[in-house]
């Protein structure tokens, strides 16, 4: 396995998507089970410790995240540049689609799986939000409503 910091672009697609959730943007209006059932909010992130930090300190938990499973990958002086705090809340000119969210966090995940970051609660929680932001774009989809729940037997 390896690890890399993800580029400044994929956090902005990350912090652009993720400040879509749950608006009335077309593309994302319809999944709000992931702000249901994962800890992540519109305006803040629930920790247990806290009960709303904003999407910015969310951000900077995922670059931490990243940073420390690249930590336990290759050592203090891995030499890959980190993202600014600025780029890490910088929105995109276009917002992503729902799949392209999901897929930009996968890779994150992806790159904070090294180490003992995978036991943190972020990790966890990272997990968790990716999980449901699936099930939503799952649920989004029209087939998913015409499709049977129970067959009966005949």
């Amino acid at each position: 396995m390896s690890a890399f910091i993800c580029s400044p672009k994929t956090y902005s697609i990350i912090y652009t998507g993720l400040s879509r959730l749950g608006t009335n943007d077309n593309q994302f209006s319809g999944l709000t089970h992931c702000l249901d059932y994962s800890i992540l909010h519109r305006n803040g992130y629930e920790t247990p410790d806290a009960p709303t930090i904003p999407l910015e300190a969310f951000m900077a938990l995922l670059l931490t995240l990243n940073t420390e499973a690249v930590t336990a990958r290759y050592g203090a002086k891995h030499g890959f540049p980190l993202p600014t705090p600025e780029e890490l809340i910088t929105k995109t000119n276009i917002t992503p689609s729902p799949i392209q969210l999901l897929r930009s966090l996968q890779s994150l995940r992806y790159q904070c799986s090294e180490g003992n970051v995978t036991g943190t609660q972020g990790y966890k929680d990272l997990a968790t939000l990716i999980s449901a932001l699936a099930q939503d774009i799952v649920r989004s989809l029209p087939e998913y409503e015409t499709s049977a729940w129970d067959y009966k037997k005949k």
